[in-house]
């Protein structure tokens, strides 16, 4: 009878030490699996933003100076995307010197760009503001405060 309690014990102690082991394997597993996801998601996060700023330069570019004679002239278009829909910024710029076939789908790729980024982030998300009106003043676009 003594024989058959050890040999019960011996086992069930095989059992624990297989289903532990087997526990802490697959909880590493899933720690490298969390810490590759993690590392991932900074590295998406880091191109994104090396790629806003690319952007930003192009955008810059093709914005031109902003000249004008007349209201008309003038253009607001929003910068980077909020959870509520509205937009981070405003860039003003001219119809007369900017290269707006060229401004506009750089615009809406730093918005989808900053939106992907945003999704990425752990920060909270701020609501954005409305766009100001612009005018011409003294050959320039500017927004009216």
């Amino acid at each position: 009878m003594e024989k058959k309690k050890i040999i019960v014990v011996a086992a069930v102690a095989g059992v624990l030490a297989v289903g532990l082991t087997a526990y802490f394997g697959i909880s590493a597993a899933l720690k490298d699996d969390d810490t590759a996801e993690w590392r991932a998601r900074d590295d998406e996060m880091t191109k994104l933003k090396e790629l806003l700023a690319g952007l930003a330069d192009q955008i810059k570019s093709a914005q031109g100076h902003s000249v004008c004679e007349r209201d008309t002239d003038c253009r607001v278009v929003g910068l980077g995307a909020t959870v509520c829909g509205k937009k981070r910024g405003f860039l003003v710029y001219s119809v007369r010197d900017a290269v707006e076939d060229k401004l506009l789908p750089l615009v809406e790729e730093f918005n989808a760009t900053h939106a992907r980024l945003g999704d990425l982030s752990l920060k909270p998300n701020e609501c954005g503001v409305h766009p100001s009106p612009v005018k011409c003043v003294s050959g320039v676009c500017v927004p009216v405060k």
